[in-house]
């Protein structure tokens, strides 16, 4: 088996095995901590959360600008030129993680004095502290070295922790609560982890790339796009965290609550999609600059990617609100809104629909070529969900978020293909409308079908009946009406079989 070839399996399989644990997870700490504290609190976690995601601005796009400066010199092998553009990462990251604490202790006495809330203010100060300085960590000790694996296509390394953490972190929590312990004792295992993360990739990283110096002249230059990618970064970030703050400020911390766990139980599915896109996206980025070769791989690539991000995402819709009815029995507000599944995952599959095309942006490295069109986006998002929100209230600010992404995805799929891969835009359209005329038609065979959804057991059996009949004819009718494709998709399994033949014999 070639690297590249055990590389993304690794990046999969692992990803999946990491996924099932997380589901897991998933089901069960979230309703204990709920039962045990209210949804006030889990409402003002989740909120803090993603304030610390717009705190990591601090890292300035430096580890984008640094993952698309790495794929060439990984792909040629040039030890000097890695550790070089490593040495500026990690130069830029050790000032992040002190600005980064230091903003975090300013939150922890501020963000509590601002929204509404009946929790005791030092008891928000302590979650705030305790959650949060773990996040300095990372930027003084394993950021630089987890793109450097990224780019290597190792990101199963990351991917085990990441099981790890989950499982320690669950686990630890249920424990706790069983026990009785205080929020603050719960949220401690958040900097736990994150010391622990530190030292093992310290180890890792000593044990297996002993020829990695930080201490060499910083090559700068690798990181010259990183204020453009800033922007880009920024963008993003209130593009995708929009809703929460929102919800925050103009409705209430059992509102976040509501949101989050819809938002929760699609970050499964998400991170998935994410998996299956990282396992092979490495070698897209090194392939970057083989023209031919980068085009035939990237179309089969967009193909089964999409098809995948529609598939999970209308069985997940057909499912969320019949396990929400479940889980959510006897918690102490209703979470049921309607239309609200349906709201949440247009917004996923627009988002993730388009992340082939996107990362072509990202790997041509047009990032101030096209940070207009995403501060764009964030306008309309922040805009359009601030009216929506008077009027809808939750369901408010998914329609602002839809109503952005509606621009944006269509834009990017229209620049990625006009002006970097010169192909028409139909290419990937066709795969779009095959796609969503097979959404609507299991739609159909979900209301034909004799589906339970009374008990979690029931609930399974149904959902994985249905992921049974559509997943194959879903694949199976877009690569027969992608000809070229299918050919590809045939030649390199054909490959990868040979090679292990030989190998073998």
């Amino acid at each position: 088996m070639s690297s590249t070839v055990k590389k993304s399996s690794y990046n999969f399989i692992f990803g999946v095995v990491g996924e099932v644990i997380a589901v897991v997870c998933a089901v069960v700490v979230p309703r204990f901590f709920i039962l045990s504290f209210g949804s006030e609190v889990n409402g003002f976690i989740n909120s803090i959360n993603q304030v610390f995601v717009y705190v990591a601005l601090l890292e300035a796009g430096v580890g984008t600008a640094t993952l698309q400066a790495l794929y060439k010199p990984v792909a040629e092998a040039d030890e000097d030129k890695i550790n070089s553009v490593l040495a500026a990462c990690n130069y830029f990251y050790k000032r992040t993680g002190l600005f980064y604490a230091l903003i975090i202790v300013a939150i922890a006495f501020i963000y509590p004095a601002l929204i509404k809330s009946n929790l005791n203010y030092f008891l928000m100060v302590g979650i705030i502290l305790i959650t949060g300085l773990g996040g300095a960590l990372p930027y003084t000790f394993q950021s630089k070295y987890l793109i450097l694996l990224k780019a290597e296509g190792k990101n199963y390394i990351d991917t085990n922790w990441a099981t790890f953490h989950a499982v320690f972190l669950s686990g630890g929590k249920v424990v706790l609560l069983m026990m009785g312990a205080n929020v603050l004792v719960v949220q401690g295992l958040y900097l736990f982890l994150a010391i622990a993360k530190s030292i093992f990739y310290e180890i890792y990283i000593r044990s297996h790339y002993k020829w990695v110096n930080v201490k060499v002249e910083p090559d700068f230059t690798a990181t010259e796009q990183k204020n453009s990618v800033l922007i880009h970064q920024i963008a993003a970030l209130v593009f995708n965290n929009t809703d929460v703050l929102l919800l925050t400020f103009f409705c209430d911390l059992k509102a976040v609550s509501i949101y989050t766990l819809y938002k929760y139980l699609l970050n499964l599915i998400s991170t998935f999609i994410q998996n299956a896109t990282e396992s092979v996206a490495f070698k897209l980025g090194q392939e970057y600059h083989n023209k031919e070769k980068f085009l035939r791989m990237f179309n089969v690539f967009e193909m089964l990617h999409t098809t995948l991000t529609f598939s999970l995402c209308m069985t997940a819709c057909y499912f969320m609100t019949p396990f929400l009815k479940l889980y959510t029995k006897g918690m102490d507000i209703n979470y049921i809104i309607p239309y609200m599944a349906v709201l949440m995952v247009s917004v996923e599959i627009l988002t993730y629909g388009r992340l082939p095309t996107h990362r072509v942006i990202y790997f041509a490295k047009h990032f101030k070529k096209t940070q207009a069109r995403a501060i764009a986006e964030s306008v309309i998002n922040l805009g359009s969900s601030i009216i929506f929100v008077q009027f809808f209230g939750i369901r408010g600010v998914v329609m602002g978020t839809i109503l952005a992404l509606l621009y944006r995805t269509f834009d990017i799929i229209i620049y990625s293909n006009k002006r970097i891969l010169n192909r028409p835009v139909w290419k990937t359209m066709k795969t779009w409308l095959i796609n969503i005329i097979f959404g609507v038609l299991t739609y159909g065979l979900y209301k034909i079908l004799p589906i339970r959804t009374d008990n979690y057991i029931m609930l399974a059996i149904s959902a994985a009946v249905m992921c049974i009949i559509v997943f194959p004819l879903q694949f199976g009718t877009v690569i027969l009406l992608n000809p070229q494709e299918r050919k590809d998709l045939v030649l390199a399994i054909k490959n990868i079989w040979n090679k292990r033949k030989k190998k073998k014999a």
